[in-house]
């Protein structure tokens, strides 16, 4: 059995969060397609009010080619090389062409963590839309928690990528040139 580094480890489970979100998303879809009604509402007032709405086939067709187009763009953007990551360190990391690929595998690190918490907040925000739509879905949130997950999530996100990054990009003393 080979020993995975933690980037390794992290990119398998964002990975895996990216594939079980994306499953989802595609049950929730088929979810809308049948239950939704014609025309849905599809955003909300921080009260819950209904304040927009859009065609079942709008929404659904939006959403897709949003997360698709997403999980499309984000990986693409490590072909265009260093210049697509800001980094600390980044100098260290360019001096030499070892240095410089391995930014790249750690970046693809970020780049999916980053990809599995756009699906999760896409699948709870399509969440929100099914059952407030009156949609059959898995878990009845109550009230706002849709909204509060989203935040709490989106702050969880931010923090823990910051602090990874540090770490993950911090130069290694024995690396040597």
């Amino acid at each position: 059995m080979t020993s995975r580094t933690p980037g390794e480890r992290a990119r398998r489970r964002a990975r895996m969060v990216t594939i079980l979100t994306l499953a989802a998303l595609a049950g929730y879809g088929i979810v809308g397609y049948l239950t939704l009604p014609s025309r849905p509402a599809t955003h909300f007032g921080l009260d819950g009010t209904p304040d927009g709405w859009m065609g079942r086939g709008g929404f659904l067709a939006f959403t897709a080619v949003l997360v698709v187009g997403l999980n499309l763009l984000l990986p693409a953007l490590l072909r265009l090389g260093p210049s697509a990551l800001n980094v600390p360190h980044k100098a260290w990391w360019l001096e030499t062409a070892a240095r410089r690929e391995e930014m790249l595998r750690r970046g693809g690190v970020l780049m999916d963590l980053t990809l599995a918490y756009m699906n999760l907040v896409f699948v709870i925000a399509t969440h929100a839309v099914l059952q407030r739509n009156g949609a059959p879905v898995p878990i009845q949130l109550p009230g706002q928690m849709d909204l509060l997950l989203i935040l709490l999530g989106t702050v969880v996100y931010v923090v823990g990528l910051l602090r990874y990054s540090k770490r993950l990009f911090a130069p290694e003393a024995d690396a040597g040139p």
